[in-house]
């Protein structure tokens, strides 16, 4: 398990948590965006590998 799968799966059960979206999947159908948890998550890691977004 690499360095950034063990990050992201401690970030990912702590934001879902943070934000309330438990059972909500991180791109639902027809949904048009992305769930507040997956934004949080992506934002961690962004911070964590010290890159732009277009990077991460």
């Amino acid at each position: 398990m690499t360095q950034i799968s063990r990050f992201i799966g401690e970030v990912v059960p702590v934001a879902q948590r943070v934000t309330g979206d438990g059972g909500e999947s991180a791109a639902p159908e027809g949904g048009g965006g992305f769930a507040d948890y997956a934004l949080v998550s992506l934002h961690c890691l962004r911070i964590y590998l010290d890159t732009s977004y277009r990077m991460t």
